[in-house]
């Protein structure tokens, strides 16, 4: 197989061509070389593991992840707090205003 094609898939565009300017389009397969296939291996099946238990709705183990995917799970994560607050918040002011009417 070719783990650095998989590997390519998980940056964004933006830093996709960044390292395709940076590094030439074979980037993916320098970086295997360099970090070696086990390791590239590894936050492939972490973050395929992350996929499946999020859509799954499991416990998400966050130290297993890639540093930019964890950080975007934690940012998630804070954001849907806020939301669920938000929606409480508005729910309770709701029941005391229908109280009062």
């Amino acid at each position: 197989g070719r783990p650095d094609i998989g590997f390519m898939t998980l940056f964004p565009d933006q830093i996709r061509s960044y390292y395709c300017d940076k590094y030439g389009n074979d980037w993916g397969r320098t970086f295997v070389e360099k970090y070696g296939k086990e390791s590239i291996r590894e936050i492939l099946l972490n973050t395929e593991k992350y996929a499946s238990d999020f859509s799954s709705k499991k416990n998400i183990d966050e130290t297993s992840l890639p540093e930019p995917l964890r950080r975007e799970h934690l940012r998630t994560k804070e954001d849907l707090d806020l939301i669920a607050k938000a929606i409480k918040l508005r729910k309770d002011y709701e029941k005391r205003r229908f109280s009062q009417v």
